[in-house]
This record gives C-alpha cells, sequence and structure tokens, in this order.
C-alpha cells in the first residue's frame, strides 16, 4: 500500500502577506504559498489577541494571523500552517479643501480655522496652533491682529492612520480705506 504524504505548506520566497493600511481588505492567495498536491485551499485569520477566527480578511491597521488549510487529495493528507502578517497604519496626509479660504480681513475678532477647512485621514483629534511670520513662537490662541501668519495643523494618530502635521500659510489683511465701493 502507498501511503498517502503529509502536505506542507510554505510562504513563497519574495510572497508579502502584510500591507499598509489602505481602507480595502488584505489579499492572500493561494498563489502566495507553496503547497502539495491539488486540494483546495482556504484560508482562517485571526487578529493577535483575539481567540476567534474569522473567513473574512481583514482591513484595519493591526497583527494578525492566517491560518492556511489544504484539504487532502489524492497522494496528499490534508495540511495547514498559520503565518503572521501586519497591517501598517497609513501616514496621515493633510491638505486644504478645494475652495478652503484661512485668511480673512480685519474686522477685530480672531480668525476661524476648523478642521472642516482640511481634508485629513483617520479619526484622530485635530488640534491647531499659530505663529505669526518672523517669530519662533507658537501659540493655541487663534490670531485677529492685521499681518501674515501660519496655522500649523496637527492629527493624532487613530486606528488606521499615524499622527501628521502640515503647515499653511494665512494673512489678515486690512480693510479697503472708505469702505465698499458703488
Amino acid at each position: 500500500e502507498i501511503k498517502k504524504a503529509d502536505n506542507t505548506i510554505t510562504l513563497k520566497e519574495g510572497a508579502m502577506l502584510g500591507k499598509t493600511y489602505d481602507g480595502t481588505a488584505v489579499e492572500i492567495t493561494k498563489e502566495k504559498f507553496n503547497v502539495m498536491g491539488t486540494g483546495e485551499v482556504t484560508f482562517m485569520f485571526q487578529k493577535n489577541g483575539e481567540e476567534t477566527w474569522s473567513a473574512e480578511a481583514p482591513m484595519a491597521a493591526g497583527m494578525y494571523k492566517v491560518k492556511v488549510m489544504v484539504a487532502e487529495c489524492m497522494n496528499y493528507n490534508a495540511g495547514e500552517a498559520t503565518f503572521d502578517f501586519e497591517i501598517k497604519k497609513a501616514d496621515n496626509t493633510i491638505t486644504l479643501k478645494e475652495g478652503a479660504m484661512l485668511g480673512k480681513t480685519f474686522d477685530g475678532t480672531a480668525v476661524v480655522i476648523t478642521k472642516e477647512q482640511f481634508n485629513i485621514m483617520g479619526t484622530g483629534e485635530v488640534t491647531f496652533m499659530f505663529q505669526k511670520d518672523g517669530e519662533s513662537e507658537w501659540t493655541a490662541d487663534a490670531p485677529k491682529d492685521i499681518g501674515k501668519y501660519k496655522v500649523k495643523v496637527m492629527v493624532a494618530e487613530c486606528m488606521n492612520y499615524n499622527a501628521g502635521e502640515a503647515t499653511f500659510d494665512f494673512e489678515i489683511t486690512a480693510a479697503a480705506e472708505g469702505g465698499e465701493t458703488k
């Protein structure tokens, strides 16, 4: 009698399981593994620190395990192997929304800058610091006087994104002489 051989499962050289967060589930396919025989290949996923396994591939940043299971076939026994992988947090990019204006005409009140004026990745807390041109100090107090300024937009780290920051220039200008023209 010829006995079936045991199935060995290895990651193919150069195959990558993890990725950087992009809002889509990780793609793990049988083509990334060396398996013996023709048995069906299936996958189960587990987030590190959790006990349950799921057939649904994860998409959130974190450390995971994938269990690769190969069904029995004519010449090989069923087999399984577990591999670790990571979905890394993505970098946070901060841009000014199209049409958003940071500066204003002087009216004696502080400039109002909100997170809604920016395209920000993730759900991290957004804070602002202000600096008058030519000065080294940053302050959380929004300026109200005529001048040129910088605002530093800072976004805290969240589940899928690293912390990030960006700096934007703006100006508070003097009102036109003589008020409105007709």
